[in-house]
């Protein structure tokens, strides 16, 4: 994939998740729907304290696990003060 694109998705990510941002959760779940290929796909965010910018990690579990997958690692990316997006 070449920069740009890749540059625009994951802007458009972050803006679509900024309004939980404001939510103060260890973790926040929610399902996004995909039209095209009429299938659910499984989210949790996890946000690092603080107000300000931060970087956007994006963690698949793999074959077969869940969004739970990674569990120690998102918490350790939240604590170093990373936003993290697991996919399911």
């Amino acid at each position: 994939m070449q920069r740009r694109p890749l540059l625009q998705l994951s802007a458009a990510i972050v803006a679509g998740l900024a309004p939980w941002r404001a939510v103060r959760a260890e973790a926040v779940d929610d399902t996004w729907y995909d039209a095209q290929r009429r299938r659910k796909l499984p989210i949790r965010v996890r946000w690092p304290a603080g107000e300000g910018p931060c970087a956007l990690i994006v963690h698949s579990h793999g074959l077969g696990g869940n969004r739970d997958g990674g569990d120690v690692w998102g918490r350790a990316w939240q604590q170093a003060g990373f936003a993290v997006l697991h996919l399911q």
